[in-house]
Formats: structure tokens, C-alpha cells, sequence
């Protein structure tokens, strides 16, 4: 027996009506649907504006090879977690610490029907294991700009420094590493994305006894470059053999040569 009201069980949606209940946004490339779930003004910005926001890091996809692995740190709700699935075949680990985009990362998944592809793990990236908090700066999905342990960030990509904000709310979280990743079993990636909000010198810290390896092909990262700490990593990176292949405001890719 339902236990849905008699009333609840009279009303009836269209599709079209359904479709505003669960909205989404649908981008085409060559011939395939990729859907994205849409269930907020951040969500619906960041789908609607795939090709604006980022061209190069669309670019930088393009070039990867179907058996490639990526890790994408700092996924928000996947955008380009699923594209590079959906549009090469790729295996992605998709990481975020957020609870509303870590939901919605899921949702995208499953639209797309990529479980198989896109493997999300919700925790945040650092230079340590450590279990503490992820301060919100807004508790909507699609939205960024957060901090973990401390509520700090980079208000846009010329701060001079990173600033504290008052967090709407503490959600607890732990960080993990890229090495410490790998030495759990995680197959070591081709390629690293890296967009933590003003700690990407950490990330960078916690996994360079991967990168030292020589696996990783190539890494898009942002930087800042009013910041020290991440003037650092392009010097700490070309120690390492890499060079930058191609820079754009903030972005930096840099590939192993």
C-alpha cells in the first residue's frame, strides 16, 4: 500500500513540468548528448558558459588519449570531469570536498551514464592526511571560493594574498594527498587538473613524489601570480622537467618533457 497522500497522488506532471522540477542543460559534440544537471543559478551559469569560461582547458582535453586516467581536483559538479569522459573515454577521479557539488557531480554521472568512467570522491586535497573542516563560503551548488581548515581564500585571481571570509557554514571534511591516493591503489594519473581555490601549493606539495615518477604527462593548474607560493610551483614543476606549454590568465599548463 503507498503511503502517498490521496491528494499528493492526484497531481500530475507533464514532462515539460518535470523537466523544470529537475532542470538541465545539453551540449552536443559530434553527434553525442552530454547532460548536465542544472538545479541552481551557479549550475546553470557554469553549463550554459562551457565553451566561454574556459576554451583552453577544453583544448587541453581534446588532446588526451582514450586510455588516459585524470584526476580533476577541485571537480565543482564535473564540468569538465564528464566532458573528458564523455567526449574521450577517459577514466576520471573527480574530487570534491562540497557536499552540494559533490550531489549534483553524482547526478551528472549518472545522466551521462558514466560510472564506469568517472569514479567522485568526496574529500578535500591537501599536503597532509587530515581530518578537519571545509569552511563554505555559500551553500549552493555550482558555487566555489571555499576553505579547508581555515576559512581562507582568493576573492578572484589577482589577490595579492589569501583573505579570510566569514563561512555561511563549517561542514566537516578530510583531506587526503595525490601520493597518498596512489599508495592506496588509485592508478596514478596522465593528467591533473588543479583548481583549489588558492591552495594549489599544497596539492602541488602532496604529490610530488607522484609527479616525480614521470607518468604524469601534463597539469593544468591555476595560478596566481600576485601569490609566492604559487610563483613556487611553476619553479618547483620545471625542476621536475616540465615546461609550460601554454598560459592563460589564470591557467597554466605545463607538460613533461
Amino acid at each position: 500500500m503507498s503511503n502517498i497522500s490521496p491528494d499528493v497522488q492526484k497531481l500530475k506532471l507533464t514532462l515539460e513540468q518535470y523537466a523544470q522540477i529537475h532542470p538541465v542543460h545539453i551540449e552536443e559534440n559530434n553527434g553525442k548528448k552530454i547532460i548536465f544537471s542544472t538545479p541552481t543559478i551557479p549550475t546553470k551559469w557554469r553549463a550554459e558558459r562551457l565553451y566561454i569560461n574556459e576554451p583552453k582547458t577544453l583544448e587541453w582535453i581534446s588532446n588526451f588519449e582514450q586510455d588516459d586516467i585524470m584526476f580533476d581536483i577541485g571537480a565543482n559538479v564535473g564540468m569538465y570531469s564528464i566532458w573528458a569522459a564523455a567526449t574521450k573515454g577517459i577514466n576520471v577521479i573527480a574530487i570534491e570536498p562540497e557536499s552540494q557539488n559533490y550531489a549534483v557531480l553524482n547526478k551528472n554521472i549518472l545522466l551521462n551514464n558514466l560510472k564506469d568512467k568517472v569514479t567522485a570522491l568526496c574529500f578535500a586535497m591537501s599536503d597532509e592526511e587530515k581530518i578537519s573542516e571545509l569552511n563554505l563560503s555559500s551553500f549552493t551548488a555550482g558555487q566555489a571560493l571555499h576553505g579547508f581548515d581555515k576559512p581562507m581564500n582568493t576573492v578572484d585571481v589577482y589577490s595579492e594574498k589569501l583573505e579570510e571570509f566569514k563561512p555561511v557554514f563549517t561542514q566537516g571534511c578530510m583531506a587526503m594527498t595525490i601520493d597518498s591516493l596512489v599508495e592506496r591503489g588509485i592508478p596514478s594519473p596522465d593528467h591533473i587538473k588543479i583548481d583549489v581555490d588558492g591552495f594549489e601549493d599544497k596539492v602541488i606539495a602532496g604529490g610530488m613524489q607522484t609527479i616525480k615518477k614521470g607518468k604524469v604527462k601534463t597539469i593544468l593548474i591555476e595560478i596566481n601570480q600576485n601569490i609566492d607560493k604559487h610563483l613556487e610551483i611553476v619553479k618547483d614543476l620545471e625542476s621536475l622537467g616540465y615546461i609550460v606549454d601554454n598560459k592563460t590568465d589564470p591557467n597554466y599548463i605545463f607538460r613533461n618533457s
